[in-house]
């Protein structure tokens, strides 16, 4: 706009991306509050499992989860940590060849709901981690430990 009005579509679009980072504050506050509570321990398990293993890291998930997952795989091979993503559909449909013995699981769930997991029967010997809400739900018996319950919506 040329006479430095502010049009209602400008300021719609400065309230979203207001809330959208007030949003992103809040989870990262709420992380942090979890930190001494639990979540740094789990964070800090994971990190020396994954630089200890010796193998990749194999992020797999649904739905959003898994849209997630293949950013997170996709980051950690740029720089530089062995990693890719494992459809858990498809796991059971040849991919479970993708995980070896060496490698971590991140399994991502929103839900956590799920009582079977193809990658649960299918993980020869990898640790696995995962990153859950809380409650975490059964899935969670596969990670030791879990990261859950500091994420805010």
């Amino acid at each position: 706009m040329s006479n430095g009005e502010t049009s209602n579509a400008t300021i719609g679009i400065i309230k979203t991306i207001t809330r959208t980072i007030e949003t992103e504050q809040r989870g990262l506050s709420a992380m942090q509050a979890a930190l001494p509570e639990g979540l740094g321990d789990a964070f800090a398990y994971a990190a020396e499992l994954i630089e200890l293993s010796g193998g990749a890291v194999v992020v797999t998930g649904m739905g959003k989860s898994g849209l997630i997952g293949r950013k997170i795989a996709a980051t950690l091979a740029s720089t530089g940590t062995p990693s890719h993503f494992v459809h858990p559909g498809e796991a059971s449909h040849g991919d479970l060849g993708m995980i070896g013995p060496r490698d971590v699981v991140l399994a991502l769930s929103w839900s956590a709901r799920r009582r079977s997991s193809p990658i649960s029967s299918l993980i020869h010997g990898a640790s696995i981690t995962s990153s859950l809400p809380s409650p975490p739900g059964p899935i969670a018996r596969w990670a030791a430990p879990p990261m859950s319950g500091c994420f805010c919506r």
